[in-house]
């Protein structure tokens, strides 16, 4: 989530990774795969300090 926007950088359906200007508006630039809220999960925070 990028504020109240999905940002799919990786597709969960097909594992390719998404084109910048597709993941912004939330779909699948190769499969067209659509998420629902149901589908969100949350990811781990990274640790840039290491």
């Amino acid at each position: 989530m990028h504020g109240i926007r999905i940002v799919m950088k990786v597709c969960p359906t097909c594992s390719q990774w998404n084109s910048p200007k597709a993941a912004y508006k939330g779909v699948c630039g190769w499969c067209a795969y659509i998420p629902l809220c149901e589908d969100l999960e949350l990811a781990a925070e990274r640790d840039d300090a290491a």
